[in-house]
């Protein structure tokens, strides 16, 4: 009988176990279950969407912007809205209660004007340099975006984003990333030559340079320099690291030798170009090279000899 009662007791410690553990944390178990990840290849809001409605924030009655007008754009390339735009931007999405995510994020608005869902679902879109927006998903159709003092209320045009419209803001994309960072950008490629002669074998390097400096916005320009040796980068200079065979009386002994790189040093005559506008490098060996220079409507390629 005793052994009845114990077995009985630990079962009974077990359920209260169990009852008490589910019911701790209900709102971090719901929380939990909330956070969603998009399926492969289902981009979330993917399309064009056009604004229908537009709010001042209560909680920002002033603002210094006019309210934007133009189309989102919302695809696995690119999210542009005003002057804020993504390219190949990170989604992820949660469900949460509406009144709860309004009440902590903007006190100052009634989702009740506008929603009468329970929970909505907020899609983030993100890039690894920081910039982020999100997004309430009102309706199938039918989303919310808060920026910069207003409330943008947006009803779903197309399921697409026209291809023309990523390559128009990539390129715009590219110029305000060179535009905005004030300071230099280099690139090196270094290329080992190996060739054979009078039955024996040498080796040597060569490096290709792409520079450019925004520190003079009037005079930026891009440059490309071909150099012997390898181009080492240090935190505030470069070095150039050339390599020689030297005879020690019995063997030839292979040696690299440094040299500081500075603007007085790099000679004009391995410049092997300089322009105005951006520039790819699009092949290179001993005796050519070729880039390509692009502009909005024709691209142009050349060969420097």
């Amino acid at each position: 009988m005793k052994r009845i009662k114990i077995i009985f007791l630990l079962f009974a410690m077990s359920i209260s176990a169990v009852l008490i553990t589910s019911c701790m944390n209900p709102e971090e178990n719901d929380i939990k279950s909330s956070i969603m990840a998009p399926e492969p290849n289902n981009i979330m809001l993917e399309g064009t969407w056009k604004v229908i409605d537009v709010k001042q924030n209560a909680d920002n009655m002033e603002t210094n912007t006019d309210h934007i007008t133009e189309n989102l754009y919302i695809s696995k390339k690119l999210f542009k809205f005003g002057n804020k735009s993504i390219l190949s931007p990170n989604f992820t999405s949660k469900y949460i209660n509406t009144n709860k995510f309004f009440n902590i994020n903007y006190p100052g608005i009634n989702p009740n004007n506008f929603t009468s869902n329970d929970n909505v679902e907020i899609v983030t879109i993100s890039e690894s340099e920081g910039i982020s927006q999100e997004i309430i998903k009102l309706e199938e159709n039918k989303i919310l975006l808060i920026a910069d003092g207003y409330l943008y209320f947006l009803e779903r045009m197309s399921n697409t984003v026209d291809e023309s419209i990523y390559l128009k803001y990539k390129e715009e994309n590219i110029k305000t990333n060179i535009e905005a960072y004030n300071g230099k950008i280099g690139l090196s490629l270094s290329i080992i030559n190996r060739a054979e002669e009078d039955a024996s074998s040498y080796t040597d390097y060569s490096s290709y340079y792409v520079y450019y400096d925004n520190y003079k916005k009037e005079n930026a320009t891009l440059e490309a320099y071909k150099e012997p040796g390898i181009f080492l980068p240090n935190k505030n200079d470069f070095n150039v690291i050339t390599f020689d065979e030297i005879w020690d009386g019995e063997n030839y002994e292979g040696k690299l030798f440094k040299t500081l790189v500075t603007d007085d040093n790099i000679a004009a005559s391995n410049k092997i170009l300089d322009s105005d506008v951006p520039f790819e490098l699009t092949f290179v060996s001993d005796k050519y090279i070729s880039y390509s220079s692009s502009d909005v409507i024709i691209p142009v390629t050349s060969i420097i000899e």
